[in-house]
């Protein structure tokens, strides 16, 4: 099984997601369809129950693309140690 899954995406078009991140989004939906406490979810997602009321929110402002990784994407030329002054090199 690959370690990534497809998700379609009306408005956004389609975006990629780990294994893990679609079993976060599941959860979420389901504490948001009223069919999980967000207690359970907690467990279920090793998370505490806060970080998952967070996560709730985010997930019905933005859907299923704000529970992604925020560490996602590339990496500032100040977090690279080949940027700058060459020192890295």
């Amino acid at each position: 099984m690959s370690a990534f899954s497809y998700i379609e995406m009306s408005a956004s078009g389609t975006i990629t997601m780990t294994m893990r991140e679609v079993d976060r989004l599941r959860t979420i939906q389901s504490v948001v369809d009223g069919m999980l406490m967000t207690w359970q979810a907690a467990e279920r997602l090793h998370l505490s129950r806060r970080q998952v009321e967070r996560l709730t929110v985010r997930y019905r402002s933005q859907g299923a693309s704000g529970l992604l990784s925020r560490h996602r994407g590339p990496r500032t030329a100040g977090g690279c140690p080949c940027a700058g002054d060459g020192a890295g090199a």
